[in-house]
This record gives C-alpha cells, structure tokens and sequence, in this order.
C-alpha cells in the first residue's frame, strides 16, 4: 500500500511543486517574523515573546482609541477669583450716576413749576411732594433697576469673563457706593421714600446685576 501511495503521490511532489511549498515556507516564516519584530519592545534588555496576530491587532485598534479628556470647570471656585475689579468699580460708579441724571429730571417733572420758584422753602416743598408722589416712585424704581441691568452688563462686557458673577458683584458694589452718599451732611434731610420702597430696591438690585451679567454671556456668545 505504501509503495502504491508513493507511487500515486510522486507526481504531485515533483521538482516544481517542491519549490512552490518552499516559496509558500518562505512567505509565512516572513509574516510571522514581522509580527514577532512588532511585538518587541524598543529599547529593552530582555528579549520579549512575540505577540500573538489577534493581540497585535487588539493591542493596534486600543492605540488609536481617543483618550478621554476631563472637563474643565466653568467658573472658579473661590467667591473672589477671577474678578476684575476695575471693572466692577467702573459700573458701580455707572450706575450711581447714571441713575442720578435720569432720575434727577423725572423728578423736576413731577415737582412741577414751584421747583423752579424763588423761595427756598416752597421749592423743598415742591420737591418732597414729588419723592413722596405714588408715581414718581413706580417710575423711580423701574428707572433705577435697568439702570443696575445695563450696568452689569457694560461692567460684564468691560471684564470679558464670568459675566453672571461681575454683574452681580457690579450691584453690590453699586448699592455700597449709593449708600456713602447718605454720610453727606443733608442728605437725609427732608423727605424720602418708604421703608419698604428701599428695602424692595436694595433687595432687587443684585438679582438685575446678575440679569446684566447673563445678558452680556448671552451677547458675547458662548466661547466667552
């Protein structure tokens, strides 16, 4: 049997066929050469095992996989950091005195002519009516806070950065600013509004600082 299968295999494994299978030898002992040299480390002392394919390839596809990348926080975590405080002075002084110029001719207007008349007296008087007139004070206190509002936002725009916070810092600045001028010799004299009209005032005044400061990130955009 033996001789009758060499006799049947002996034209399959002629001169021509012998060099194709050393040829395939030679193409395979190639492949897994290189895949041994792609397994080595570099620089190392030792000499490695080589890497079998289906791990080279697993470890191929993890090595060009995005590394995460952390978040970075928004806003700084300190109360005071981060804040330009040339800027937030700059809009309290804004306010303070846009507010005196607006409000200072609405009030003229609701005193009426005796506020221009020659006697002292009946001016003041003229003049406390119209602080202590219903409308006046509705006017005032929708006057007063867009003012705050907009100087937040100018302040916010003028820092560049954490505009909510600079807004709000902007109307605590501001209602600590207006409330030195009530160490003025006469400036509690005469009459003035009601308690409860200053406290709401004092009370909204950060909330439309800190609507400023939305309306500047907003305007700015998000990459501010």
């Amino acid at each position: 049997m033996r001789s009758l299968l060499g006799g049947r295999l002996a034209p399959a494994v002629g001169p021509a066929a012998r060099q194709g299978l050393e040829a395939d030898r030679e193409i395979a002992r190639s492949i897994w050469f290189l895949a041994y040299l792609a397994g080595q480390p570099h620089g190392s002392g030792h000499e490695a095992r080589p890497l079998k394919p289906f791990r080279w390839r697993q470890r191929e596809r993890m090595s060009h996989r995005p590394s995460p990348i952390e978040p970075s926080p928004i806003e700084p975590d300190g109360l005071f950091d981060g804040l330009r405080w040339s800027s937030i002075l700059r809009g309290a002084v804004l306010d303070n005195v846009l507010t005196f110029v607006v409000l200072l001719p609405i009030m003229l207007y609701f005193a009426g002519a005796d506020a221009f008349a020659e006697d002292e007296e009946s001016a003041n008087r003229a003049m406390d009516r119209a602080i202590a007139a219903p409308a006046f004070l509705a006017c005032s206190f929708v006057v007063g806070l867009s003012i705050t509002v907009y100087a937040g936002f100018w302040a916010s725009r003028r820092a560049g950065l954490l505009h909510v916070r600079h807004g709000g810092w902007t109307a605590v600045a501001s209602a600590a600013l207006g409330s030195l001028f009530l160490l003025v010799p006469g400036a509690t004299e005469g009459a003035s509004p009601p308690l409860w009209y200053d406290a709401l005032a004092m009370a909204l005044m950060i909330p439309a600082g800190v609507f400023g400061g939305w309306l500047a990130s907003r305007a700015d955009g998000p990459a501010a």
